[in-house]
């Protein structure tokens, strides 16, 4: 599938609808690079947690955390967190894409790494040193929540210090 507008949200809708049939075809339209990059990011949102039989689908996504344009990053960040399968593979590269110069890309790497849950307990100290670098609350909060959800006993831990 390639476009040269980035009008294709019904399409993309369409093929999120059709779960794991659909996937394939989302995936052919995000690693073609021949697509622009708003068709590639539209495709990208709508990866969805409803595919069960999408494992296969985290290393083409784990190749688009490697490109240039943020955008593709970013989404790809957040996909991965939608599938969240293959943590063994999954969770080191997210860990990695949380020093992104990019804010969005941290951030969906992040709240990405929350969905995996337990299985992402690796990244704790690297999601720990994300509080104490963001300024903002809504962003402190977030990732805040995503310890919550990956590393529950540090943050109960953490906060009986501060007591």
């Amino acid at each position: 599938m390639n476009a040269q507008n980035s009008r294709g949200d019904w399409p993309m809708l369409i093929l999120r609808c059709l779960g794991d049939t659909g996937l394939s075809s989302l995936m052919a339209v995000i690693t073609n690079r021949a697509n622009t990059v708003a068709f590639r990011e539209c495709a990208l949102k709508y990866v969805s947690w409803d595919c069960t039989n999408s494992a296969w689908a985290v290393a083409p996504l784990i190749g688009c955390l490697n490109e240039e344009d943020w955008e593709i990053v970013s989404g790809a960040a957040g996909a991965i967190g939608q599938l969240a399968q293959e943590p063994n593979i999954a969770v080191p590269v997210l860990v990695a894409s949380l020093r992104h110069p990019n804010r969005s890309v941290r951030y969906n790497a992040a709240y990405s790494l929350g969905r995996f849950g337990t299985h992402a307990q690796s990244a704790a100290p690297a999601v720990m040193e994300m509080v104490t670098d963001i300024d903002d609350v809504y962003g402190r909060m977030q990732v805040t929540n995503v310890l919550r959800r990956i590393a529950p006993a540090l943050l109960a831990r953490e906060g009986a210090k501060d007591q």
